[in-house]
């Protein structure tokens, strides 16, 4: 891979985990072809240091924002009227990268989040061959939150079935109300360790679904305002949850009033997630962890 100054730079400039976990495949795939990309992660280096990118394609210097257009917050490219891309893609094509195919960041875990988190494991559950389920209810944006009460009702089914149940966000508050062990208050190398040694992974599609996906592991991301084939297209190991738009035709607005999006729905939650029951979730959480134990993860 040659290093060069010019190197084209993604700058993260709204700060979402989700974001940076995106640039990083982005790296990792440009340099198994020998193209050197940069990023500036802004509060978020954890991350790409997490996901083993290295300090030559870490920067701190700017670049004009490609990542959003007046009015949505989404690349030009994603939401084009007449030719959507996936956001892996449009990324690419933003700072003049060629087609690139995928290549998955490498997770560099240190071991004593990895102690840390094989310890919280075993107060869940000490049989490790019981399948586990962690659940990120947090969102960095409350419409893109599934409720509270969902999670609440999806990890009770799941105690109830005898799999290993846990919960983790970055404070009590916001998993202290649920009816599982949960860890608050963790920093993103703890919370990626315990999805790491999950079975599958239950999450608003947010940053904890594009980190614990990144990880290589099962991750059911429920969906409601954005299209999960725009935002995971590079992603094999994520399994949307979202309401078939038979029953509700704004889903996937990506906050277009053009498809439905109305101020309501930032203040009073998407009804495309409201709609979308525990039960729903929970036929497809069951499904994808009958498929990892019979593929033996």
């Amino acid at each position: 891979m040659t290093l060069t100054e010019n190197a084209p730079i993604i700058d993260i400039q709204h700060n979402g985990m989700g974001d940076v976990v995106v640039a990083c495949w982005i790296v990792h795939s440009a340099a198994a072809v020998g193209i050197h990309v940069r990023i500036n992660t802004r509060e978020r280096r954890d991350v790409a240091n997490l996901l083993g990118v290295q300090d030559d394609c870490l920067t701190t210097e700017e670049s004009p924002d490609k990542s959003s257009t007046p009015g949505n917050g989404h690349l030009e490219f994603e939401l084009a009227r007449t030719n959507p891309v996936p956001r892996f893609d449009a990324w690419c094509r933003s700072v003049n990268l060629p087609h690139l195919t995928p290549v998955r960041p490498r997770y560099c875990e240190l071991s004593e989040h990895g102690d840390w988190a094989d310890k919280a494991w075993r107060t869940v559950n000490a049989d490790p061959s019981t399948p586990r389920v962690l659940l990120f209810p947090e969102a960095a944006w409350p419409i893109r939150a599934w409720p509270r009460a969902y999670f609440m009702d999806l990890a009770s089914d799941l105690v109830r079935a005898g799999w290993a149940v846990a919960a983790i966000g970055d404070s009590q508050a916001s998993v202290n109300y649920m009816p599982c062990p949960w860890w608050g208050g963790f920093g993103v190398r703890h919370a990626a360790a315990m999805a790491k040694r999950a079975t599958v992974v239950v999450a608003n599609e947010s940053g904890p679904s594009h980190l614990a996906s990144a990880l290589g592991v099962r991750t059911i991301s429920i969906c409601g305002p954005t299209d999960p084939w725009i935002v995971f297209g590079h992603e094999p190991n994520v399994q949307p949850a979202i309401l078939d738009s038979s029953v509700l035709a704004c889903v996937r607005c990506h906050f277009l009033d053009t498809k439905g999006y109305r101020a309501a729905c930032h203040v009073g939650g998407c009804q495309a997630l409201m709609r979308l029951d525990p039960a729903t979730v929970g036929a497809l959480v069951q499904r994808a962890v009958v498929e990892e134990r019979d593929r033996g993860r």
